[in-house]
């Protein structure tokens, strides 16, 4: 079995050591082959692309830098596509992606989620593609508003969509109650977190989409979805997003929610 970590990093929240260290720990105790793929997004992270490529330990690692900024689920995309092309360098066998490739997907400041990989992999033993979720998200003030308005209105179509009713099913089968006027007097932040992990034959699946999480919950009439709880994890530093390229992500997300779900 091989897992392959892709993780965006786009400042200073950042933090692709501890990723790295994380991943050792993982490397340790399940004793697979690991390769770690980071996609530095703009051109103000010289000093990170420096520490990773400088990095001499046990896990195999890869940097894409991008220069121009290209934001978060699109930087996701490009590191797909970079394993799908076979630009890594080295030599993967010819069935690759076999059933037993898994892949993970992480944000550069999730490094806490590395130890929650294990339950992730053992879920896949039942499901193709397995998304984290959480509640009461730290967001700071601005962005938890943001967010809140709109999951609002993302679980307002459960009511008129049947597809985006079935996501509804799917996590109230996984305990978790996102019933549209519980979730807006409870004013909670329920959060589809990146941290999310997949089988090798789901790799090709994906369709291109200004969101990655809408890309893969968009294939749940073909593959099986399941949900972990993950703990609210504290994003103090913030997004390095300002409030207008936040509402422009959102009103971008909300287009493929239309093209996908309704």
């Amino acid at each position: 079995m091989n897992l392959f970590f892709i993780s965006t990093i786009y400042g200073s929240c950042s933090k692709p050591s501890l990723i790295l260290d994380g991943l050792e720990n993982l490397k340790g105790k399940l004793g697979y082959q690991i390769y770690a793929l980071f996609v530095v997004d703009g051109k103000l992270n010289e000093d990170i692309v420096e520490h990773i490529s400088n990095y001499r330990g046990g896990i195999d690692v890869f940097v894409i830098e991008n220069r121009k900024r290209l934001g978060q689920h699109r930087s996701i995309f490009e590191g797909i596509d970079f394993i799908v092309n076979r630009k890594m360098g080295i030599n993967l066998p010819a069935d690759f992606p076999s059933s037993s490739d898994i892949f993970f997907i992480l944000d550069g400041d999730m490094f806490e989620y590395i130890r929650y990989s294990q339950i992730f992999i053992k879920y896949l033993s039942k499901f193709d593609v397995v998304i984290g979720v959480s509640l009461n998200k730290r967001y700071p003030a601005l962005r938890q508003i943001l967010t809140h308005v709109f999951y609002v209105m993302l679980f307002s179509f459960s009511i008129f969509s049947h597809r985006m009713k079935r996501i509804l099913n799917l996590l109230l089968e996984s305990g978790i109650n996102a019933r549209i006027w519980e979730f807006i007097r409870s004013r909670r932040t329920l959060h589809f977190s990146v941290f999310s992990s997949f089988k090798g034959s789901v790799l090709y699946r994906l369709p291109k989409t200004n969101n990655y999480l809408v890309s893969l919950l968009s294939q749940h009439e073909r593959l099986k979805i399941g949900f972990v709880f993950l703990p609210p994890q504290n994003f103090s530093c913030g997004s390095s997003y300002s409030f207008y390229e936040l509402f422009k992500v959102s009103l971008l997300t909300l287009k493929d929610v239309f093209r996908y779900f309704l």
